[in-house]
């Protein structure tokens, strides 16, 4: 059993009246217009299942309550009451579609777990665990990134595959190919600064780059002339032979040093330092490389977010000529970065080294566990016609470590080469109707790890599906409905429609075989309340709610000739079809204000009967007869007294037929007033009368927005047949009441 009552929670003011009763039907569907609840009931579900508090969107400052009962639990919510909420984990909401899609690394690892193979890789990692901790400090502490970016940014970095792990970096960073570059600038610097998103968006600047360039070059001219420096000696070199030259006593011996000028010897290690002084503060100083600093300082200094990559600059110039591979750079950084580990890189890879190999094992056991996802993702393609096939491309990683799973898409259409596309790019290449079907992919992987989950806890969960099929294709739509009915028929679950489609509405009752007492419509009143009741009419309405109570002809109390009045509509349009002229043009007089070939004015019930008793058996009139205008003034005058709210189509359809008749009365009124004349029109006559009406500025503006409203809102109320009357279920009864109330003023 489900109950709930419920007040200012989102759009529904107040709504007392949800009961519905699962035990003799697992399935329940609620009707309701766009706008009315249906949504915002959903979403105090999805607050209950996601333990967040629900308000009202409009009215923020008014108490939010709710009292939800499902099964034994019971859940109650004040906004006034500072109590915690109490988590319904038995509740999922099915939200209509949306265009961001995610899938949840717990939904989809449900469909691939094994918890042996985890252990075991759990068992392994946390054996170098405490290595790869200190190995993050010691990074942080170099490059000032944060300790949770420094995998990542590594794997970004070295240019590993995504689904890369420790082992991996490790084995990167060992790589004999990767050579470390002599460079002397990297002590004083922090990759976090070097290497923002600021900066490298600055580094990618093209006037940036234009200047790097320039300075680069002038910087080679510079050394190709200096007599101690060069391009490749650098002064990182000097300073590492001015080292050796102090440790190997190389001056005690009496040696010299002859530079490359032919002229300055050098015969002492502080001579040499000298001379590499004198060079270096001369190059800073070169005025060829003046201009082109300052613009690089210039460009710098325009953005405050790269003010520390400037200081950085100004420290170290002899990074700039690096700036043009800022990749290649930054794999400089890091194996600048693993040298000063403690224990050394070394150390730490041949210590990690020894499980790579057991890991890499239970990788391709954990790649070749997918037999849910495999039944998955096939019944998804059997049910749905989609150009697309989905694959997981960190199946392993997945499994095994708390990543988040990386869904691709291959992507074909009409024979051509196949693509692999992510989530984002597949979004633009898919149609409206694709998309949905694709979103409905994410929901089942919920519902498999629901399911998972009631076989371990015993419990019964409640499935809401909100519109879930909006705007899909026939085809697709259909295939939901397959869906919806493999879930009710699972055994743990209860399935709560929730639809403005009453197309889909009807469909699901029928084919899910919903019992009656579970078909339920949602309903707004005048001051906001919301009405749950029992839905009247599946079938044929005409058929089984007029036809039969008016066939024999007898129609001598109000009920009756209110059902007559409320088939019109239906026989005009039957007319219409078996190409019965002279009775269509006959009915459409009850409808519009005509005086031919029905005068409206004088028409009885009796003239009316004769045009549709050839659809009823030929039955002959035996009824309290009276002018047909006269009785629909009287029963609409009923109707719209009425208090009820529920979907009484025949009350909605007298209403309508009064509203339209009245206001083309106060129209045609108005213009004989101006001395003017409405003429009868063959197709939509009140518009038409609307129009002249406006184009003589025969209207005061609120009677203009009160015809217009007429104009809106009936037109299809009164144009429908037997299959097609979702427009009339859809308008509220007291719109309709306030309406003919209003135009009735006017007369």
């Amino acid at each position: 059993m489900l109950k709930g009552k419920f007040a200012n929670c989102y759009g529904i003011r107040k709504l007392d009246s949800l009961e519905i009763d699962f035990s003799k039907c697992n399935k329940a569907l609620i009707y309701a217009s766009n706008g009315s609840m249906k949504s915002s009931l959903a979403k105090v579900f999805e607050d209950l299942s996601n333990n967040s508090r629900p308000f009202d969107r409009v009215f923020k400052d008014h108490v939010t309550t709710y009292s939800i009962t499902y099964g034994l639990d019971v859940y109650s919510y004040d906004s006034s009451q500072p109590e915690e909420n109490k988590e319904a984990t038995n509740i999922y909401v099915i939200k209509p579609f949306a265009d961001h899609l995610e899938f949840s690394r717990e939904s989809v690892t449900t469909l691939l777990a094994d918890k042996t193979t985890r252990e075991r890789y759990d068992a392994v990692v946390s054996k170098f665990k405490d290595v790869v901790e200190k190995v993050v400090s010691q990074l942080n502490a170099t490059s000032k990134l944060a300790k949770n970016e420094i995998e990542r940014t590594l794997i970004a970095d070295l240019e590993a595959p995504e689904t890369s792990e420790w082992i991996d970096i490790f084995e990167k960073l060992g790589d004999p190919l990767l050579k470390p570059m002599a460079v002397p600038f990297w002590e004083g610097c922090e990759y976090a600064t070097l290497f923002s998103q600021k900066a490298i968006e600055l580094y990618k600047n093209k006037d940036f780059k234009t200047a790097v360039g320039e300075y680069t070059k002038k910087l080679n001219e510079v050394l190709e002339s200096n007599p101690v420096l060069s391009k490749t000696f650098t002064d990182y070199n000097a300073e590492q032979l001015v080292k050796g030259f102090k440790s190997n006593d190389l001056f005690s011996a009496k040696h010299t040093i002859h530079l490359k000028d032919g002229i300055t010897i050098i015969r002492t290690a502080d001579e040499w330092k000298a001379a590499v002084d004198k060079q270096l503060a001369l190059i800073c100083g070169d005025p060829k490389l003046g201009p082109s600093f300052k613009k690089i300082q210039s460009l710098v200094g325009k953005n405050s977010d790269v003010r520390k990559v400037r200081e950085t600059l100004l420290a170290h110039r002899e990074i700039i000529p690096y700036l043009n591979d800022v990749d290649a750079l930054k794999k400089q950084y890091w194996l600048f970065a693993i040298k000063k580990l403690d224990p050394s890189f070394d150390a730490v890879y041949q210590e990690v080294n020894q499980y790579t190999a057991e890991i890499k094992g239970l990788y391709q056991e954990a790649s070749k566990q997918s037999d849910k996802w495999v039944k998955v993702v096939d019944e998804f393609n059997r049910r749905f016609k989609v150009p697309f096939k989905i694959l997981i491309k960190n199946k392993a990683s997945l499994l095994l470590k708390d990543d988040e799973p990386h869904i691709a898409f291959e992507y074909s259409s009409c024979g051509e080469e196949k693509v692999c596309l992510n989530c984002d790019d597949l979004l633009n290449f898919l149609s409206t109707g694709e998309k949905r079907a694709l979103y409905l992919l994410q929901i089942l992987f919920d519902i498999e790890r629901i399911k998972d989950s009631a076989k371990r806890d015993g419990r019964r969960y409640l499935i809401v599906a909100d519109d879930i099929a909006d705007s899909f294709d026939y085809k697709n739509k259909y295939a939901i409905i397959e869906y919806l009915n493999d879930i009710a028929n699972y055994e743990s679950f209860d399935l709560l429609v929730l639809t403005h489609n009453f197309d889909f509405f009807r469909t699901v009752a029928l084919r899910l075989n919903v019992n009656r007492l579970n078909c339920l419509f949602g309903s707004r009143r005048e001051d906001g309340e919301i009405s749950i009741s029992k839905f009247e009419y599946f079938k044929d309405f005409f058929k089984k709610a007029l036809i039969a109570k008016i066939k024999s002809g007898k129609i001598d109390n109000d009920e009756k000739k209110k059902y007559l009045i409320a088939s019109i509509p239906f026989y005009r349009n039957l007319s219409e079809y078996v190409l019965k002229e002279k009775e269509q043009n006959a009915l459409i007089c009850y409808l519009h204000l005509k005086k031919d070939p029905v005068d409206t004015r004088r028409a009885k019930l009796s003239d009316l009967w004769n045009c549709v008793k050839p659809f009823l058996g030929d039955e002959d009139w035996s009824g309290d007869d009276e002018l047909y205008i006269d009785c629909l003034k009287r029963i609409a005058n009923h109707c719209a007294k009425c208090d009820d709210d529920d979907i009484q189509l025949d009350s909605k359809l007298i209403l309508s037929i009064a509203v339209r008749l009245s206001a083309e009365v106060f129209l045609e009124k108005k213009a004989i007033d101006n001395g003017l004349e409405c003429r009868e029109s063959d197709y939509n006559q009140t518009r038409d009368w609307s129009n002249f009406a406006k184009n003589n500025k025969l209207l005061e503006d609120k009677e203009i927005n009160l015809i217009d409203e007429v104009n809106l809102i009936t037109p299809e109320n009164i144009h429908l047949n037997a299959f097609m009357y979702e427009p009339l279920i859809d308008v509220s009864a007291w719109k309709l009441k306030e309406l003919y109330k209003d135009i009735s003023k006017l007369l």
